[in-house]
C-alpha cells in the first residue's frame, strides 16, 4: 500500500476558484481510479478554541500559511498511484488550474510530496 500527504501552495485569493475543480477532480478519482483508496483535499484550520486559564494554547507552531491545501492519498500498490499521477484526471487538473497555484522551477504547481510508512495507529 503507498500512502503520503502532498503540499501545494494556492495564489492568493485563488483559494475559491480551486474548489470546484477540487471537487470534480475528486469525484473523477473516486468513479474512475479503483486503486486509489483514499482522496482527500484539506484547507489548513484557523479558528483553534479559547485558551483555558492555566493551559496552553492550541496553534499550529510554525503557523501554516494560508492557502496552503494538503491531499492525503492512499494506493493500492505503485501502479495505483502512477495511474493517478499519469491518468487524465490528475494531469488535466494541473494543466487547467496551475496559473492558480505558486510555480516549481518547471512551469508546474510548487509541490512538496511526502511518501509515508504506515507504523501503528488505526482506521474508523
Amino acid at each position: 500500500m503507498i500512502s503520503l500527504y502532498s503540499t501545494w501552495w494556492v495564489k492568493p485569493d485563488k483559494i475559491i476558484e480551486l474548489i470546484t475543480p477540487l471537487k470534480q477532480l475528486a469525484a473523477a478519482v473516486e468513479k474512475n481510479e479503483k486503486g486509489t483508496l483514499m482522496y482527500l483535499v484539506n484547507y489548513p484550520r484557523f479558528d483553534f478554541p479559547t485558551v483555558k486559564p492555566g493551559k496552553n494554547p492550541i496553534i499550529s507552531q510554525p503557523m501554516v500559511r494560508p492557502g496552503t491545501i494538503v491531499f492525503f492519498e492512499k494506493y493500492e500498490n505503485w501502479e495505483a498511484f502512477e495511474t493517478h499521477l499519469y491518468g487524465p484526471y490528475f494531469t488535466s487538473f494541473v494543466k487547467e488550474n496551475k496559473s492558480l497555484f505558486v510555480s516549481g522551477f518547471d512551469g508546474n504547481p510548487f509541490v512538496e510530496v511526502v511518501f509515508l510508512e504506515e507504523t501503528v495507529g488505526f482506521r474508523r
